[in-house]
C-alpha cells in the first residue's frame, strides 16, 4: 500500500476544477489498494467540498497538519494550541507589527480555550514572508507559521504538512519510501522536503527553485509512483 499526499489549492484543485484526468488517475490508484489524501490548510470539512468534485479522499490532514480525518471525516488526530497565545499574537501582528490586513482583528477577549490554526490575510505575498518572519522570531518557541500566497497560517510548534503525513503514515502503517506527495507553494515546503516531493509544473517560479522534481499533474505522479 502506497500513499499519495497532495496539496489542494493550486495542485489538486486547478483552474477551479478538479480534472477529468487527475480523478480518473485517483480512482485507479485507490482501486489498486492504494490511498489518496490532502495535506491542506483549509479545514477539515475540505473533504465534503472534494468529494462534491468527483474525488473520495482516504483521508484528509487540514489546518497544515493540525488535525488529521479519515475517510468518514473522523478525527484521528488533532494537535492545538492554548488560544492564550493566539491573543498575544493577534495583538503582535495588528497593532504592533505596522503591517494592514484585508480582515479586521479577530475579538480577542474571545480567545479561549483551544485552537489549531491562526490565518492571517495580507495584501502582498512580500508582505506575508516578510512578517512571517517576524511572527516567527516572536513565537517561534511557542507556534509555527509558514506562508502560502497572501497568508500566513500559524500552527502549533513542531506542527507542519510534514508532522501530519508522518503522523498519518504512522497510524497506517505505510512506511516512508511508499508516500509521495505533492505541492505548489510555500506551506508545502516540509512536506515536499521531508519526502523529496514534486511540484506540479504550474507551481511558483521560487518553488521551482527550491524543488526540483516535477511532475504535470496528480495522474503524472501516479505514473512516478508505480501504478
Amino acid at each position: 500500500m502506497k500513499i499519495i499526499a497532495s496539496d489542494f489549492d493550486g495542485t489538486l484543485y486547478r483552474h477551479s476544477e478538479i480534472s477529468a484526468r487527475d480523478r480518473d488517475a485517483i480512482e485507479r490508484w485507490q482501486a489498486a489498494g492504494n490511498l489518496f489524501g490532502l495535506v491542506t490548510g483549509r479545514g477539515g470539512e475540505i473533504y465534503r467540498e472534494v468529494a462534491a468534485l468527483g474525488v473520495t479522499l482516504d483521508f484528509t490532514i487540514a489546518h497544515n497538519g493540525a488535525v488529521i480525518l479519515d475517510r468518514d471525516g473522523k478525527v484521528l488526530r488533532r494537535d492545538a494550541f492554548d488560544a492564550a497565545i493566539a491573543k498575544d499574537y493577534y495583538d503582535f501582528a495588528y497593532d504592533e507589527s505596522g503591517y494592514t490586513f484585508q480582515y479586521e482583528k479577530p475579538d480577542t477577549s474571545k480567545c479561549h480555550g483551544e485552537e489549531t490554526q491562526i490565518a492571517l490575510l495580507l495584501h502582498t505575498q512580500e508582505e506575508a514572508q516578510a512578517l512571517c518572519v517576524r511572527v516567527n522570531e516572536r513565537f517561534g518557541d511557542r507556534l509555527n507559521s509558514f506562508t502560502n500566497g497572501w497568508w500566513i497560517n500559524t500552527v502549533a510548534k513542531d506542527i507542519s504538512k510534514a508532522s501530519g503525513i508522518a503522523h498519518y503514515a504512522e497510524i497506517r502503517g505505510v512506511s516512508r519510501e511508499d508516500i509521495f506527495v505533492v505541492g505548489d507553494s510555500y506551506n508545502d515546503l516540509s512536506m515536499l522536503e521531508a519526502y523529496d516531493g514534486y511540484i506540479v509544473a504550474t507551481a511558483d517560479a521560487g518553488m521551482k527553485k527550491l524543488i526540483p522534481n516535477v511532475c504535470e499533474d496528480i495522474a503524472h505522479l501516479t505514473e512516478i509512483a508505480g501504478l
